[in-house]
């Protein structure tokens, strides 16, 4: 739920030369999400990409669920657009 201890446990996985993966980054999303910042979560959800790492279901799933108790709608739905600009299916806890 301690979004900065995430992101703090996450600076220090890259300093010690790890690379992150899919859990890695889902964790730091959740991370946001638990703390309703939508906004953060995305930029994890960006670099996520940016890193080459493919984001999945999971992944969209939690930022637009950061995005949703931060009380922002719209941006949620973008996300689930973008979700399927990746060909990410939405499954149930999307919905």
């Amino acid at each position: 739920e301690n979004a900065p201890a995430a992101a703090a446990a996450f600076q220090e996985m890259l300093q010690q030369r790890l690379t992150p993966d899919q859990v890695s980054y889902n964790t730091l999303l959740d991370a946001h999400a638990k703390s309703a910042d939508g906004t953060g979560a995305h930029q994890v959800l960006n670099e996520m990409i940016n890193t080459s790492v493919a984001p999945g279901v999971v992944s969209f799933t939690i930022v637009i669920e950061a995005y949703a108790r931060a009380g922002d709608r719209a941006a949620a739905e973008e996300v689930f657009k973008s979700m399927q600009r990746f060909n990410v299916q939405p499954n149930q806890i999307t919905y």
